[in-house]
């Protein structure tokens, strides 16, 4: 959701709650003057709690969302960071590095393994066996 819907939507959050207290108001005002009025503002108060409780959701929802993109930009950063500060002259297995790189590494068959690393990409690679 892009910062200008947010801010639409509160934007009417607010006009709804401006709404609801008017209303709110109006409803203590009349209740006590016609029992048709009564029932029309219970109508009106009742529609815009539910709206109101309904654009409270979207705007938790939206900020759940906003936190998990912060903390999987975190992620990123900082898998980019360990990538830019290694060397990539490597000519020897390191085992600090694919701890911190890989999540799993299984043999699907005699041929074939496939390769999970943290943060979800997989890569299923077939092993030359013609050299052995």
């Amino acid at each position: 959701m892009t910062s200008a819907l947010r801010e639409s939507l509160l934007c009417a959050l607010d006009d709804t709650g401006e709404r609801f207290d008017r209303l709110t108001l109006d409803l203590v005002g009349l209740i006590g003057k016609t029992p048709t009025n009564a029932v029309f503002f219970e109508e009106k108060f009742r529609a815009l709690a539910e709206e109101k409780a309904a654009l409270k959701a979207l705007l938790d929802a939206h900020a759940q969302k906003q936190t998990a993109t912060q903390n999987n930009n975190a992620r990123l950063d900082e898998l980019t960071a360990l990538l830019d500060s290694a060397a990539f002259d490597l000519t020897q297995y390191d085992d600090a590095l694919a701890r911190r790189v890989l999540e799993c590494v299984r043999v699907v068959n005699g041929d074939m393994i496939a390769v999970r690393f943290k943060g979800g990409v997989a890569w299923t690679q077939r092993m030359n066996l013609a050299n052995r």
